[in-house]
């Protein structure tokens, strides 16, 4: 199981409910991110994938 999975899967939903957003409203780009939820999301996911460093490699190799 890798515990980093829902959180890239939750951007990539994000990323495909905004691009039908924009389809629907005619726009040709999509709108920014708010700042808050990026953040949000982008520390808890370096946090994962740190933890899955430490445990995957670090700990395997050189511990």
């Amino acid at each position: 199981f890798n515990p980093g999975s829902p959180l890239i899967y939750g951007a990539f939903v994000y990323m495909f409910w905004g691009s039908v957003q924009s389809l629907r409203e005619g726009e040709t780009a999509l709108k920014p991110v708010k700042k808050k939820l990026y953040y949000s999301w982008l520390i808890p996911t370096i946090l994962v994938f740190l933890f899955m460093f430490y445990q995957r490699v670090i700990k395997v190799f050189f511990l």
